[in-house]
């Protein structure tokens, strides 16, 4: 090459003009080759959900099963009383009954009531019991309570003799009465099952 075609060459070199490239092209290197020369990657996973919140889900649920539980395990005190007592009993002045009254506002704790004093003792028997009496089978074992207080109240028996009934009055509403006949010697102790400090104890003698 002579040193006419070398400046003929350079020149051309120099001013060699780009073919534009067609719309599919760029498209093709515009997804290739971002503009800001850095590669872009797309993650399409799903995000796994956040297990943290779990724990607040699952704390209610238990607190609930616990609850539920204490209650069935409680049923016996705390749900039977809840059916109203029968109520057609009305007091009776036969001197075979005894009646025990309920006085207004013993719904009321007591300044000195103690309950871990009253759940020691009260079976024991060595519990100061505000009623405590002493009826004799067939001169006046039947026993009747009237509620002369302006809220329900239970007489449920704890303790009673091995073939003794251990009954439970249900809700002896305000105004009502209930009596049960005790054919059995020996000693019952009741308490209210809403209203624990409202305790007794009954000694039926042999005939």
């Amino acid at each position: 090459m002579d040193a006419r075609n070398s400046s003929r060459h350079r020149i051309k070199s120099r001013h060699t003009i780009v073919r534009p490239r067609s719309g599919r092209e760029s498209e093709e290197i515009s997804r290739k080759k971002p503009c800001d020369g850095r590669r872009v990657n797309f993650n399409y996973e799903k995000m796994a959900p956040d297990r943290s919140i779990m724990p607040r889900r699952v704390l209610p649920l238990a607190i609930i099963i616990i609850a539920v539980v204490a209650t069935v395990a409680t049923g016996y005190i705390y749900l039977g009383p809840l059916f109203p007592a029968n109520s057609s009993v009305k007091p009776s002045a036969n001197p075979s009954v005894t009646v025990v009254n309920i006085p207004r506002g013993s719904s009321a704790v007591p300044s000195a009531f103690n309950v871990s004093y009253f759940q020691e003792f009260f079976l024991t028997g060595m519990y100061p019991y505000p009623v405590n009496i002493v009826v004799t089978i067939g001169v006046n074992n039947t026993i009747e309570w009237v509620n002369q207080d302006t809220v329900g109240h239970t007489v449920t028996v704890l303790a009673a003799p091995s073939e003794g009934l251990k009954f439970n009055s249900g809700l002896i509403l305000a105004g009502k009465t209930f009596a049960v006949t005790l054919t059995v010697a020996g000693v019952y102790r009741y308490t209210c099952a809403w209203h624990n400090w409202l305790a007794g104890q009954i000694t039926v003698k042999p005939a």
